[in-house]
C-alpha cells in the first residue's frame, strides 16, 4: 500500500472513532512511537554491542543456527 493511501486510511479510521478515551490512547501510543523513532538506538550501543549484533545477524542467515519458535518459548517460558 502506498504512503498516501496508508495516510488516508489512517485518517478515515481516526475519523470514525467517537470514544475520547480511545482517541487519547491512540494519540499517546502514536506519539510514543514517533518520539522513539527519532532516537537512533544504534548510536546508543557500544562498539562491542554493535559487533555482537552484527555477528548475530550474520549467523542468523544460516538455517543451522536458527531455532524453532516452540524451542525458544520452552527455554524462556519462566522468563516470559
Amino acid at each position: 500500500m502506498e504512503k498516501a493511501l496508508l495516510k488516508s486510511n489512517l485518517h478515515d479510521l481516526i475519523d470514525k472513532i467517537e470514544n475520547k478515551n480511545l482517541l487519547e490512547e491512540y494519540y499517546t501510543e502514536m506519539k510514543y512511537i514517533l518520539d522513539r523513532s527519532k532516537s537512533d538506538l544504534w548510536e546508543t550501543l557500544s562498539d562491542v554491542e554493535k559487533d555482537e549484533l552484527l555477528q548475530s545477524y550474520e549467523e542468523s542467515e544460516s538455517e543451522k543456527n536458527l531455532k524453532d519458535n516452540d524451542t525458544v518459548l520452552k527455554k524462556y517460558a519462566d522468563w516470559l
